[in-house]
Formats: C-alpha cells, structure tokens, sequence
C-alpha cells in the first residue's frame, strides 16, 4: 500500500472513531449538566482535571510504544512486540499501585486540611475510592490503543470506540436517572472503561495471533530503549495538561466553582479543533516512524511538506468557522450562549489552533528522535501558562485564564518552531508564504459567511436549539461552498497534490485548476 492510501486510511478509521467520541461527549455534557447543575459539574469537571495529573504515570511509554511497534512491525519481529506490551503494561501496573496507595493517603490529608460540606461529601468520597481505578483502567486502555496505532489498526479502533460508546452512555443515563449522582458516574466510568480494556484485548489477538501478555516477556532492556523519548514526550504532555486543565484548578482556587464549568464547557467546543487534526498527526505518526526505520529521510521531508499543507488548509477555516459561528453552536447545544462560555470558545480556539498547526513538526521531530526542544518548549509553555493564568486571574478574572493560556501557548510554540527549522536547517519562508497564502484564500469566505450571519441574526432565535442548529448548518454550507470555490479559483493545490490525491480521494480533481495540464 502507498504511503498516501495508508495515511488516509489511518485518517478516515480515525477520524470516523474520534468525531464520534466527540459527538458523543457534546452529547452527555448538557445531559450531565441538566442532573448535576453549575456547582456539581464543576466538582466533575474539576476531578477530570486533577486526574488528567494522574495519567502521567505511563511516563509517555504509550507513545513511544506506537513507534517502538511501528518499527518492529517493518522487521515483523513477534518477540520483541511482546516484550515491548508486557514491560510496558508491567511498568503501568507497579507505577499505578503505587499511586493509588500514595493518592489515597493524601486525599484523606487534604479533608483533614480543607474541609467539605456535607452536601458533597458522598461525591468527594466517591472520587476518591473509585478515581485511582478508573485511571489505572486509563492507563491500560491507552497501551492496547498504542499497540493497535503501532500495527495501524485504526478502523479496529474506531469500530471499538464506537461499541464501548454505547456501554458508556447506558451507564451514564441509568446512574444519573437512579439519582445517585458524581457517585454513579464513578461507577459508570469504571464499568465502561472495563469493558473497553477486554474489547482491546479480544481484537489486539484477533489481529496479531501470537501477541502474548504472558509475565515471563518482561524485559527491561526493552523498556530501557522507550524510557528517553517517552519521558521527553511526557514532559510535553505536561505542556498540554498546563494549557488544557491548570486553568480549571487555578479558576477553583480564585474563582467560584461555577467559573470551571463555564471554562470546561468552552474548552469542550474549541478542542474540536484540536482533537479533529490530532486524527490526522495520529495517523501519520506510525507511518513516519516506518519510514524512519527505512532510512528514507527525502520521503519523511516530503510527508511534512504536504502534510502541514493540508493541515493548514483545514485549520484556517475550522478556526474561523469557529469564531463566526459560536453563538449559534452553543445555542444548538445548550440551548443559551453565555458571554464567559464564548470568551472561552473565542480564546481556546484561537490558543488551539496555535498547537495544532505546529503539530506535523512535532510529529516528525518524534519520529527522528528530536525530542529535546520539545520538551524545552513544554517546559516553557508550562511555567508561562501557570504563572500568567495565575496572575491574570487574579488581576482581570475568568479571562485572564483564557489569555494567560492563549499568550503562553504562543510563545512556547514559536520558540519550539525556531528549533525546529534551526536544527533542520529549513527554511520559515515556504511555510510563512503557505500560512498566508490560505488566510488569503479564506478571505472571500469569511466576508460572505458574516454577511448570511447578519441575515440569519434577523431571522433566527439562537436561544432556540433548533433554530440555532439550521443557522449553524446554513452558515457553514456558505462558509464550504465557497472556500472550495476559491481553492480552485486561486490554484492553492498543484500538480503534485493532483498526483498524489486523485487516486485516493473522489473528485479531488475539481479542486484543481487545469487537471488537464497534470494528466499530460
């Protein structure tokens, strides 16, 4: 299969699975809210936060795993893949125990310390007995996931993603129904993730036959060799902690409880974005590191090329969409917009979009092993985002969460792109010139969706779920059509494009101007 065919189909099994656990969760939030209200929500949400923390523990093995399978799949070498799982899920194992007895004993401190009202108290309780195994279950699930990324199963994972879904929302519905609260959706996310990790377990035999989890593959050389990168990864992860949760415990601490659900309910909407072009890095991530195995560094440089093309061309316009067309989602979705909630989707968005578009220089700086400066950049973004959040908050309230976020996220982000182009030896200008040239592009469509929004503001009700989805739809076939109008008009794809999509995707050839000329 050709480079191309398998990154679209990683792509497309991928983001059939993710746009549906997207669907899925914007689905269950107002459900939850409706049952929880503001100040419970909050507490949810804000244990969401905290555990995301706790999900370090894999010290970034799940991704260095996908490239360690990826690579030993090209050698089709069975006994080191079943040393790579079973050190890896041994070491969650130890690690995670570990935690839970630690986490527990200082749970029961912080009560001590800061006293709950007896109204929470039974959900308090609820998080922290169940909250360690709910995490560790987390945890495994992330490492079959990583074994199925690594032999590019993606359509697997998308089908089993699809399955569990069902479990989760018939767990969710029932405990909120019976009254029993945060308290039954702890009992529901345990039950559900369970049923995940022996799904993944069932189909990673059934796709590789002599995959065994038997204690005897232990090996910690094998460990040894992931440790490096996972740990750079990891510290990158922390990054993304600081810009996607922090701002949660921050606002707790100086805020009222309310203000995490307006950020969480904001945040839900503008990762959208970010989680829609993580489908696409995540299916070029184990091609890379094949290549990579290969030694074929033209072919990986020229994956980047277009790969950032196409990631951009998607982006600008999912962004702008996004700031266009936010009151009409969130009245569709919540069936009201409330300023702090679109603050929150305005500034994130903006704040995501940043992350995202770095993100295929990030995915083959990890697949060369280029690991520092990203982990120099995540350390950066880190200590900014905590401390201009803080800060912010404290000086301007609920917003100087959102800016703090958005002005750490783009300084952190510019310093990792200059290492990247210095460390490469490339060139900012082409991928300057490229960034530009779509904002151009977007151009026409941006003015003609605000003129159909100040028609659709007349004439529809976006306080009105109903009315707010048909505004929504509207809005967005204007901002398609005529975006595709103008990628061809402008000649944005080229001829290498042509021959590298027209095979693959159908009707690709309209968007590009004088096909003729390429099937000469």
């Amino acid at each position: 299969m050709s480079i191309a065919k398998r990154i679209l189909n990683n792509t497309i099994y991928g983001a059939l699975g993710r746009f549906w656990l997207i669907g899925v969760n914007l689905f269950l939030t107002p459900f939850i809210l409706s049952y929880l209200g503001d100040e419970k929500f909050g507490i949810w949400a804000l244990f969401w936060a905290l555990a995301a923390y706790f999900m370090l523990m894999d010290m970034g093995l799940g991704v260095s795993l996908v490239r360690r399978i990826a690579s030993l799949c090209e050698k089709n070498d069975i006994k080191s893949i079943n040393q790579a799982m079973v050190s890896v899920l041994s070491f969650i194992l130890i690690t995670g125990l570990a935690l839970w007895v630690m986490g527990y004993a200082l749970a029961q401190l912080l009560l001590s310390t800061y006293p709950v009202s007896q109204e929470h108290m039974v959900d308090v309780n609820a998080i922290i007995m169940w909250a360690c195994p709910a995490l560790l279950l987390v945890a495994i699930i992330r490492i079959f996931d990583s074994f199925l990324r690594g032999i590019q199963r993606f359509g697997m994972i998308s089908a089993i993603a699809f399955v569990v879904s069902f479990i989760n929302i018939g767990t969710v519905y029932t405990a909120l129904e019976s009254g029993l609260g945060i308290s039954g959706l702890m009992y529901a996310t345990v039950l559900t993730y369970t049923c995940h990790v022996l799904v993944l377990w069932y189909y990673a035999r059934q796709a590789q036959p002599k995959l065994s989890l038997f204690i005897g593959h232990v090996c910690w050389r094998e460990l040894k060799t992931m440790f490096p990168l996972g740990v750079r990864i990891q510290v990158a992860r922390l990054a993304e902690l600081a810009s996607y949760q922090s701002d949660k415990i921050l606002l707790a601490m100086f805020m009222p409880i309310s203000y995490v659900t307006f950020y969480d309910l904001g945040s839900k909407v503008a990762s959208v974005i970010r989680d829609a072009t993580y489908t696409f890095t995540g299916a070029v991530f184990p091609v890379a590191a094949q290549i990579q195995a290969r030694g074929e560094q033209a072919q990986l440089w020229y994956m980047y090329e277009r790969g950032s093309k196409y990631l951009v061309m998607f982006t600008t316009p999912a962004l702008a969409l996004m700031l266009l067309t936010a009151p009409m989602l969130l009245g569709a979705w919540l069936g009201h917009v409330s300023k702090d909630v679109l603050r929150a989707v305005w500034l994130l968005s903006l704040a995501y979009w940043v992350i995202v578009n770095m993100s295929m220089a990030f995915t083959v700086g990890t697949a060369l092993d280029w690991a520092k400066p990203i982990m120099r950049g995540a350390l950066l973004q880190t200590i900014l985002n905590i401390g201009l959040s803080a800060w912010l908050i404290i000086s301007y309230g609920f917003i100087g969460a959102l800016l703090g976020t958005l002005l750490a996220v783009s300084f952190s982000k510019a310093y990792v792109m200059h290492c990247f182009y210095r460390d490469f030896n490339r060139s900012i200008y082409p991928d300057m010139k490229l960034l530009v040239n779509v904002f151009l592009v977007n151009v026409p469509a941006i003015l003609l969706t605000l003129w159909a929004i100040r028609w659709l503001e007349l004439n529809f009700d976006f306080s009105i779920r109903s009315e707010a989805f048909s505004s929504w739809c509207i809005a967005i076939c204007v901002y398609a059509v005529a975006y595709l109008l103008t990628v061809r008009l402008s000649g944005l794809l080229d001829q290498k494009d042509y021959q590298l999509l027209n095979n693959h995707i159908p009707f690709v050839h309209v968007l590009i101007k004088r096909k003729h000329h390429y099937d000469e």
